[in-house]
């Protein structure tokens, strides 16, 4: 009877098709014209304050920025470390699997990249940022229904012992030897060296041996100074890039994506050295990693 009835609506479909679907699909058009149109003037608003914001509300991006300009620096920012934690995780711990992979989401602004890139391999994800603003937007972004365990913390992350919060909120992360990916976009350039340590030293307390901290920064660019008000750090390339985070965790890896006007340094950190080859094929000592 179930087959009867779908060969039925299919049939009605494909005789309909010619009406229903124009008719549908300019409807969907029209409200993705509408959406984009209300995120332009979001955006407008969002970022002519001075000085600029230091979180990114990702729904500019997906729904304005990425169709009327084709930048697709949002996404990579998202995809090269999902792809990483796909083939790292994979190859340092076999019995890790789908679902059970736990995120810490340092400065995590609205929540973009660790909600969206990660979910579907996430059993837990740790929110943690200053702003409760965008803690609230972070929550807005999540599905309810999907099982994660998420968590959200306001917290200094220069000054807090990360330990301590994690132990008292989720302490069946750190029973289960700590968190496998850390993701830290955007936000290195936003403290200074002194503060950094601090900050890794909590992430590496929180973090299993097999785990990895992956994040971004951008090369900084002579022009309006309002765009980097809150820059303490600025890199000219990935070998000043590579050279700070060397100092801060054993085994780096960096590379550079360039765009219109921006170029884009990512990095992935490791505590252990790791197993996959690297990004640029495999060092020949582990001092060139």
């Amino acid at each position: 009877m179930k087959e009867l009835l779908l060969s039925i609506a299919k049939s009605g479909n494909t005789f309909l098709y010619p009406v229903t679907f124009p008719l549908v699909n300019g409807f969907a058009r029209w409200c993705a014209w509408s959406a984009a149109t209300a995120y332009r003037f979001s955006m407008l608003i969002d970022w002519g304050r001075n000085p600029t914001p230091e979180w990114m509300d990702h729904r500019q991006d997906l729904y304005w920025y990425f169709h009327k300009f084709r930048k697709s620096s949002f996404l990579e920012r998202g995809t090269l470390p999902r792809v990483r934690a796909s083939v790292f995780l994979d190859a340092s711990d076999p019995h890790i699997s789908r679902r059970t992979v736990k995120v810490l989401d340092v400065c995590c602004g609205d929540g973009f990249y660790s909600e969206f890139f990660f979910s579907e391999i996430a059993s837990h994800i740790c929110f943690v940022d200053l702003d409760a603003e965008a803690l609230k937007r972070a929550r807005a972004n999540a599905r309810s229904s999907d099982g994660i365990r998420r968590h959200y913390m306001r917290l200094d992350i220069e000054k807090a012992d990360l330990k301590s919060a994690i132990s008292s909120q989720m302490p069946d992360v750190l029973d289960l030897g700590g968190f496998d990916v850390v993701l830290f976009n955007a936000a290195i350039e936003h403290f200074r060296d002194s503060q950094l340590h601090h900050i890794f030293e909590n992430i590496k307390d929180v973090t299993k041996p097999t785990g990895f901290v992956a994040g971004y920064t951008l090369v900084e660019s002579e022009g309006d100074p309002n765009r980097f008000a809150h820059h303490e750090l600025f890199f000219k390339d990935e070998a000043d890039l590579k050279g700070l985070l060397s100092r801060f965790l054993p085994y780096v890896e960096t590379t550079t994506s360039i765009g219109a006007g921006r170029i884009n340094l990512y990095f992935f950190g490791y505590l252990a050295r790791p197993v996959p080859a690297p990004l640029r094929g495999w060092p020949n000592t582990e001092t060139d990693l």
